[in-house]
């Protein structure tokens, strides 16, 4: 219990100040609710007092505020006191309506802002840290477990605050009216309750933990048999996909029946408990007190009315413990990631650029280093590398896969943060400001990621400043050899190509890509092995669109294949991490 306090309270901590105010109006309107149910209550006393020829009750209550109703009609009375019973339950369902809705419809609204919270610090994420998580299991905590356990944990934190004070409140009137059996019954119960919650706490700890895992192994097998479809069906391999999916779907599905279970079937034995309980008060009054029948009528039917109200909120506050304990597993694995994640990240979004990065001279690698760890031990990437990259230059990277070409584009384009060493622009390190150098850089990976969106929307890619440029568009769709697709197309550019483009061909793919990076206008053009995945048809016609626009940008191209970058202003060859040649391609012996 200690450890749920601790994640609860750390989990407050972190809610942001104008959501902590949202918060405080969900509570300060349950408690308006649990006030409206206990006058509710209240109300139906004086009826009850009156029926059971026990009116002198409700009749000294009214002396008291210098009402005389002692000559009043009982029947009149009883149909004054229903009628007001009547309007004052509408008035209190619309309140009370409004009031779960205002609670339901705020608490998934916070729960959305924690899930985009956690989703904006895995967007910070360093991508060699990013590298080593499972895409899995950040899908499920983005898209379920952080959204589920705000939602579930703060509604039962209110449920609680809200039931706790209509419990309270009917103990305090039941005391009133008849204080021993109030004790007796009000102490047998707790007791019976914190031993059933304490019974049940390991348990549902576990099976909370359990899911966790079973839930990000299922996510798993399905983007592998989604996103490997080819291989699987090649390989035969649906039967152990399917399986796969299924032992851990059956497990989450398990481990969620027995939560569930727990914390349905807790109402029927509290009803079963409060049945005895009243049936041992009840034989109390009449063999040991010798009340008489008018008077173990008002009390019966006080606590009867009362235990309509009791029971539901002690069943509610039984449930909303049993979910906070099942929750919190994923309320803490949530915390400890943002946790982590504020602690590892770097600052990529900082509302205003401190000082805009513009190319105007060179790029100058310094004393470059980078490792990361890999079974507790340093995999080493890349080694003291340094060169420099002049403005307007088409430079080359060369080298055999596994160099360490792509780690070392990363660390320029500003992707990876190195170990050692620094990457200046005109004096300028791009990690004290690097949104401002993303602004600058156009890159073109191997194989370019393409939303299931039109032809259009892919090369804009969320740029809303030219989304309306049609003009410039046009220019960029003639200048990397899209027109002919685009006018074989029903809708032109606006013509949806299928999730990562699987309707056009990969050329098709790689100049789109190429027309992203040059749709954003950038200062540095990057190719990261661009054409690998090409025929030779189709990566002679990539070169061509790079040559042609090479006479307007700095152009970084990365490779293994030597006619590549045989055009190069300048070539650095890679191997093992480390420069071994520096300078004109054609002083450099070239071969894929």
């Amino acid at each position: 219990m200690k450890n749920n306090l601790r994640v609860i309270v750390n989990f407050f901590n972190y809610i942001k100040d104008e959501n902590k105010n949202k918060i405080l109006y969900l509570f300060l309107f349950s408690l308006l609710g649990s006030i409206l149910e206990l006058f509710g209550i209240a109300l139906l006393i004086p009826i009850i007092a009156i029926v059971t020829d026990k009116s002198e009750l409700f009749i000294n209550f009214f002396y008291f505020l210098n009402v005389n109703l002692e000559n009043f009609p009982k029947e009149q009375l009883i149909i004054f006191l229903l009628i007001l019973f009547v309007v004052f339950s509408f008035l209190k369902s619309l309140i009370l309506s409004y009031i779960t809705w205002y609670r339901v419809k705020n608490s998934f609204s916070l729960g959305v802002k924690f899930s985009h919270d956690l989703f904006k610090e895995y967007l910070k994420i360093p991508y060699k840290d990013y590298l080593q998580k499972n895409s899995s299991e950040i899908i499920r905590n983005i898209q379920s477990e952080a959204p589920k356990a705000f939602q579930n944990i703060l509604l039962s934190i209110i449920t609680i605050f809200v039931e706790a004070i209509i419990l309270i409140g009917i103990l305090i009137i039941l005391f009133f009216i008849e204080p021993v059996g109030l004790v007796f019954s009000g102490c047998l119960l707790l007791v019976i309750t914190l031993t059933y919650l304490k019974v049940t706490r390991n348990k549902l700890i576990f099976w909370g933990t359990e899911r966790l895992k079973d839930d990000a192994k299922a996510i798993k097998f399905i983007q592998q048999g989604i996103h490997g479809l080819r291989e699987v069906r090649i390989f035969r391999i649906e039967d152990w996909i399917l399986n796969s999916f299924f032992k851990h779907s059956k497990r989450n599905a398990d481990f969620l029946s027995k939560s569930n279970f727990v914390h349905l079937v807790s109402r029927f034995w509290f009803e079963f408990i409060i049945i005895i309980i009243m049936s041992f008060v009840i034989s109390y009054y009449f063999t040991i007190k010798e009340l008489s029948i008018s008077e173990v009528s008002f009390i019966l039917g006080v606590f009867l009315v009362s235990i309509l109200k009791l029971l539901p909120s002690f069943n509610k506050i039984s449930l909303s413990i049993q979910q906070i304990v099942s929750q919190t597993p994923g309320l803490e694995l949530i915390m400890r990631e943002l946790r982590n994640l504020k602690n590892n990240n770097f600052k990529l979004f900082q509302k205003t650029i401190l000082k805009k990065i513009e190319l105007k001279k060179s790029i100058k690698i310094e004393n470059l280093a980078f490792h990361y760890k890999k079974n507790n031990e340093d995999k080493i990437i890349i080694k003291d590398a340094s060169f420099q990259i002049e403005k307007g230059s088409k430079f080359g990277i060369f080298g055999k896969s596994g160099s360490g070409k792509s780690t070392i584009i990363d660390i320029l384009a500003g992707i990876h943060i190195p170990n050692k060493g620094k990457v200046l622009v005109d004096g300028e390190n791009i990690s004290k400001n690097s949104l401002s150098w993303y602004s600058q850089i156009g890159y073109v990976p191997q194989s370019t990621y393409l939303f299931d969106d039109t032809i259009k929307n892919n090369i804009i890619f969320g740029n809303k400043k030219k989304e309306i440029d049609n003009r410039f568009l046009d220019e960029i769709i003639q200048k990397t050899q899209l027109k002919n697709l685009v006018n074989s197309l029903p809708d032109k550019e606006n013509t949806i190509i299928g999730e990562r483009g699987q309707r056009i061909s990969g050329g098709e793919r790689q100049r789109i890509g190429i027309a992203r990076a040059l749709f954003k206008e950038p200062q540095i053009l990057i190719f990261d092995e661009s054409t690998a995945s090409l025929d030779a048809e189709t990566e002679k016609k990539i070169i061509e669109i790079i040559d042609n626009i090479s006479k307007e940008l700095t152009i970084i191209l990365v490779s293994h294949k030597a006619e590549l970058i045989r055009n190069c202003d300048k070539v650095i060859k890679l191997e093992s991490g480390e420069i071994i040649f520096s300078g004109n391609p054609s002083d450099l012996k070239l071969e894929n």
